[in-house]
C-alpha cells in the first residue's frame, strides 16, 4: 500500500475535476493527464500493476463504448453529435483512469457503482425538477474514486467486496 503522502496530489485532483465537472459539466484535459500519469505512478510504485488486468479493463471500456454507440446509432443519433450532446468527451477519457487503478472484477464493480448512484441522484433530481438535466458522470466518478483510494488507505477495498460476492 502506497502512502498517503503518494495519494494526495491524486485525491486533490479528483477533488478538482469533481468540483468542476459539477459546476462547469466541463473537465481539463490536462487534470486528466495528470491523474493518468499519477495513477499509473501509483500502481507502478504499489508493485500492483498487471498488464493482463489493464488490457481486460480497457477492452471493457471499449466494450461499454461499443454498446453506448449502438445504442445511441439504433436510436438514428449520428455519432459525431453522439459526443456533442449525449456524451461528454471528458467522461469516455475519465473511464480509462479507475480502469487503470482497479482490478478487472473491482473495476466492473467501480463501474456499476458509479453508474447505479449517478441514475438515482440524477433520476430523482429530473423527478424532482421535471426537467432534463446532464449527468457529470465524470465528475461523480472522480468523487468515488477518491472516496475508495481514501478508504483503502484505512484498509477497506473494492477486492473485498469482490471476493465476498465471489464466495456468496
Amino acid at each position: 500500500m502506497n502512502p498517503l503522502y503518494f495519494k494526495m496530489p491524486i485525491l486533490l485532483l479528483l477533488l478538482i475535476l469533481f468540483i468542476q465537472d459539477l459546476r462547469q459539466r466541463t473537465i481539463s484535459l490536462y487534470a486528466l493527464i495528470l491523474l493518468f500519469l499519477g495513477v499509473c505512478f501509483l500502481k507502478f510504485m504499489g508493485n500492483t500493476y498487471s498488464v493482463l488486468g489493464l488490457v481486460f479493463n480497457f477492452a471493457f471500456v471499449v466494450l461499454q463504448l461499443l454498446f453506448i454507440s449502438l445504442y445511441f446509432r439504433i436510436k438514428g443519433v449520428n455519432f459525431r453529435k453522439l459526443f456533442i450532446t449525449h456524451i461528454g468527451i471528458g467522461d469516455v477519457l475519465f473511464l480509462f483512469i479507475p480502469a487503470t487503478y482497479f482490478d478487472i472484477e473491482a473495476f466492473v464493480l467501480f463501474c456499476l457503482v458509479c453508474y447505479v448512484v449517478s441514475l438515482i441522484v440524477y433520476g430523482g433530481i429530473m423527478l424532482l425538477l421535471k426537467r432534463n438535466v446532464t449527468v457529470p458522470l465524470a465528475g461523480l466518478m472522480a468523487f468515488f474514486l477518491a472516496l475508495f483510494i481514501t478508504l483503502e488507505q484505512f484498509g477497506f477495498s473494492l477486492d473485498y467486496l469482490v471476493l465476498l460476492y465471489i464466495q456468496v
